[in-house]
């Protein structure tokens, strides 16, 4: 059964009313739609449930704690989203569910969305976070759900990534804060092939639709669709940056495909990846350095925007 919490702001996607609960399904009281309930995660997509392999063996700990890139989560989730006990978080295209559970330090009522099935199970079954299938261009909740929102790294695998910062807006209260990271465009090695070593996966879970983008459109596109920016810079320099790269060739040698995040989990049990977890601390706060020295002054391979939603 799905939290209370969780069943006082989602609806029915189709036609925007209420849902009721019967056993394992979802139905609209108003369009009679029926939706699935699968490890207690309400399914707003239409899949084929009989092609996903569940999850056996799992690991104990989410690989993605590890990644470079969550160290610089990590950091700006607690600068600029200063999230409080009493707020409601949503993270948009939350995959495994590493930044939720980081986010349990702070607050109960926290939501994930994403397209991956497998990987929300795996987090609903090692977070303390609530889980949704859905799309981020038409969420099922309510208008003025939450009071802070995050997008990591998502906007780029968003075909029309204008409506989902519309429908971030319209999920988000008056006032609410937006923490965004994206690609950058501008970056020294923004044109290296390495940084689009594993970019080019046509799964619809890991597809890119755009390589990313320049400071100053993105940051038009927040303000004209009511996020007002209130801080914007680069992150994610030379040393982050290349050793992303060097993990991304680790990887393709010991994996030729890269569809859904719970394809780290057969790395994840290599020797190598052990004696790298010990070295990731040294390494990220390195790149916490890297960024403190020139996040206000150099071009670097992300782009980190907080905003505010204004209605």
């Amino acid at each position: 059964m799905i939290s209370n919490f969780l069943q006082k702001i989602i609806y029915c996607p189709n036609c925007q009313k209420e849902l009721s609960i019967k056993k394992d399904t979802l139905k609209c009281l108003n369009c009679q739609k029926q939706y699935l309930l699968v490890d207690n995660i309400p399914i707003f997509l239409d899949i084929n449930l009989k092609k996903y392999k569940y999850l056996k063996n799992l690991p104990t700990e989410n690989p993605f704690q590890y990644a470079l890139h969550f160290w610089l989560y990590k950091k700006y989730i607690v600068k600029y989203l200063k999230p409080e006990p009493e707020n409601i978080v949503l993270d948009i295209g939350c995959g495994l569910g590493h930044c939720l559970n980081f986010l349990t330090k702070f607050s109960e009522n926290l939501v994930g969305l994403d397209i991956d099935l497998p990987s929300l199970i795996y987090a609903q079954k090692t977070t303390g976070a609530n889980y949704v299938l859905g799309k981020g261009e038409k969420m099922p909740f309510k208008d003025n759900s939450f009071d802070k929102l995050i997008s990591f790294n998502i906007l780029e695998h968003i075909q029309n990534d204008t409506l989902a910062i519309e429908e971030i807006k319209r999920v988000g209260k008056n006032g609410a804060t937006v923490l965004v990271m994206v690609p950058s465009l501008e970056g020294p090695r923004s044109q290296s092939k390495l940084k689009k070593l594993m970019h080019t996966e046509e799964s619809e879970n890991e597809r890119h639709y755009r390589d990313g983008y320049y400071l100053e459109n993105i940051k038009k596109l927040l303000n004209e669709k009511g996020i007002k920016v209130v801080r914007a810079h680069y992150t994610m320099f030379i040393f982050a940056e290349l050793f992303t790269e060097f993990t991304k060739i680790f990887y393709t040698k010991k994996q030729k495909k890269y569809q859904r995040q719970t394809d780290l989990f057969k790395v994840a049990d290599s020797k190598l990846f052990s004696i790298y977890k010990r070295f990731i601390p040294i390494i990220g706060k390195l790149a916490l350095l890297e960024d403190c020295l020139f996040s206000g002054s150099k071009k670097g391979h992300a782009l980190v925007i907080k905003g505010e939603i204004q209605k």
